[in-house]
């Protein structure tokens, strides 16, 4: 015990047990649990550099950057669906693949109770 806060930084090689990834079950309607998240990115009225502040954004929507997210211990792919299901992505871990499989037509709606109790 005591270890559980910082287990995300022990490199994986010196882990004691297997373990793997699966995508969320299928539940008693049929349908998968799925959560939508989003990160918005934008550039103001009175940005200073307004065009260099869009090629940088423009890079942030490439297949490129939605693969070295991952790569680099950035994040999730994102939402472009050519970066999930990208080879070279899936060589890391096929989890990517199956959840564009999973989810054919990406996250569905969220649906909360009014009270944001479940």
């Amino acid at each position: 015990t005591g270890y559980t806060a910082t287990f995300y930084a022990q490199p994986a090689e010196e882990w004691t047990f297997e373990w793997d990834v699966m995508v969320p079950p299928v539940g008693p309607t049929g349908l998968r649990g799925s959560q939508v998240s989003a990160a918005a990115f934008c550039i103001t009225g009175n940005s200073a550099h307004p065009f260099e502040a869009f090629q940088v954004l423009d890079f942030f929507s490439t297949k490129e950057d939605g693969i070295e997210h991952v790569f680099f211990g950035a994040g999730s792919p994102g939402g472009r669906q050519d970066v999930w299901e990208s080879e070279e992505l899936n060589s890391i871990h096929p989890i990517y693949r199956m959840h564009a499989e999973a989810f054919p037509d990406g996250p569905q709606p969220w649906y909360r109770a009014a009270n944001a109790r479940v």
